[in-house]
């Protein structure tokens, strides 16, 4: 990653972080941040998929420790 690309994802991070309009914990919002990760890798394999049958398996939401 450049760090071009590196210093705007910080950005926006931090940008996300302190405008929210939810005054929510730091480990809720990593883990929040953690899962919609998760879901954007999930979308973007699954539109590359060669195999027509690869298909989402569900989703339930994890617990951080």
């Amino acid at each position: 990653m450049s760090e071009k690309t590196q210093k705007l994802l910080e950005k926006s991070i931090k940008n996300l972080r302190e405008n929210s309009s939810e005054d929510i914990s730091m480990d809720k919002f990593i883990k929040s941040t953690l899962e919609t990760l998760m879901i954007i890798e999930r979308d973007e394999y699954l539109e590359k998929a060669k195999d027509p049958k690869e298909k989402g398996n569900g989703y339930y939401e994890r617990v951080m420790q």
